[in-house]
């Protein structure tokens, strides 16, 4: 085949292994650094169960961990995704004695989470959330009037802030910023303002995948990682055994895990912000520049994925997590011309006036595939190297008609007469 020259498939061949294969330093490195882990428990309100409160609040105190709750004020009476008119419940005064008492021995601290936590809007019309979309005016009375309530019952500043759903806009931002909020804790698909006095701790991973979490923290090579874990009531099989991810039992357990490592330092939201440098707008937006490349990579492609990275690391990865996801979509781009080169010269030597038909196919199942897939919601691995592999197919099966053709060609200047199955058929 002389359109892939033994040159071309060494060059392939190396680009494979590049790819696929880590530097062997990274293979083996453990770095020895303390790992940052920030845990914050949602939705604590008037609905909330209390048993199950309490029993957390007893554990991180057994271990002297402290982590970060977020309290709805008051919460709507029925469904958080239904839009429609429901009452709101506050929080009750046995609740708020709890929480109290723990705030005050260093347990935890309290985070504002929302106003009711009801949806704005369905599914059909988008994704959930109780601000993002509404005017600035309106966000403000919902923040405020919460706040107000909070820290009439805790009887400190409320500093800490996390969007129910964790969905917000720049308008939420910006009423954050007016009324005294330092720290903003979502997931990491957020806004983020380029000159802000806000703080920002994403949450990272959910309780089934600390563990992971935590052995990848220690290979990265980043004094200032933190993971942040995310976790509700429902995931816990004792209360919602469909949703629940683990028992609380098996939560106890890995708390015991976390405080038998000796490089593992669990604090809450707030203790993070005031131990760890540069949590502010930039680190947030390198991160997330970090975490628009796992779209189009295959998971083994991207190690540190749960981890909030500080912003050289962050560079550093996205750096090399995009020239691997170049050399793979390169490699399936080269092999997948070869391929159909390669069949257009051997299976579909003899009709080869095919060629042009199932290279306009590949063409046609590739805008297909663009048209589904090019969207922010839809782009990922399996519909990116899809359409380079058709893409690949198209050129290879054209090539393969053109070199055909000019054999044919040759031929008949040669002899005077079309090859023996010209078109499909013997020439009489």
């Amino acid at each position: 085949m002389s359109f892939f020259t033994g040159k071309s498939f060494l060059l392939i061949y190396i680009l494979f292994i590049m790819t696929v294969f880590p530097p062997i330093e990274e293979c083996y490195a453990q770095v020895d650094r303390t790992t940052n882990i920030f845990f914050r428990y949602d939705d604590i309100s008037g609905r909330s169960t209390t048993v199950l409160e309490q029993k957390l609040i007893d554990l991180f105190r057994r271990h002297r961990f402290s982590f970060t709750v977020g309290v709805i004020p008051f919460v709507c009476d029925r469904d958080y995704e239904d839009p429609g008119l429901q009452g709101n419940i506050a929080l009750s005064p046995q609740k708020a004695e709890i929480l109290r008492d723990a705030v005050k021995t260093g347990t935890l601290d309290v985070a504002l989470h929302g106003y009711s936590h009801q949806s704005i809007r369905t599914r059909k019309e988008g994704p959930y959330t109780e601000f993002s979309g509404l005017d600035y005016k309106k966000q403000e009375m919902k923040i405020v009037k919460g706040k107000r309530l909070l820290e009439e019952i805790f009887g400190g500043k409320i500093t800490t802030f996390i969007p129910p759903f964790n969905s917000y806009d720049l308008n939420t931002l910006q009423v954050l910023e007016n009324h005294g909020f330092t720290v903003v804790s979502a997931n990491r698909y957020g806004v983020a303002k380029k000159s802000s006095s806000l703080r920002y701790l994403p949450v990272t991973c959910e309780l089934d995948e600390v563990r992971k979490a935590v052995e990848s923290a220690g290979r990265v090579h980043d004094g200032q990682a933190v993971i942040g874990v995310m976790f509700h009531e429902f995931d816990f099989s004792d209360i919602d055994k469909q949703r629940g991810k683990i028992s609380f039992d098996e939560f106890a357990n890995l708390l015991d895990w976390l405080a038998a490592r000796g490089n593992v330092r669990v604090m809450s939201i707030e203790q993070a912000v005031s131990e760890i440098n540069d949590t502010g707008s930039r680190r947030y937006q390198d991160n997330r520049s970090y975490w628009r490349t796992f779209k189009l990579a295959p998971d083994f492609f991207v190690e540190f994925k749960k981890l909030y990275l500080s912003s050289t690391a962050a560079g550093r990865e996205t750096t090399k997590v995009r020239a691997k996801i170049a050399s793979l979509y390169l490699v399936t781009f080269i092999l997948s011309i070869a391929f159909s080169f390669w069949l257009g010269n051997g299976v579909l030597r003899r009709p080869w006036h095919l060629l042009p038909t199932i290279s306009l196919f590949m063409l046609a199942f590739l805008l297909l595939l663009a048209r589904y897939n090019l969207t922010p919601k839809q782009l990922g691995f399996r519909g990116g190297i899809a359409m380079v592999f058709f893409l690949g197919n198209s050129i290879g099966f054209c090539r393969a008609y053109l070199t055909n053709k000019n054999r044919t060609r040759n031929t008949k200047s040669k002899t005077g007469k079309c090859p023996a199955f010209f078109f499909g058929r013997k020439q009489q």
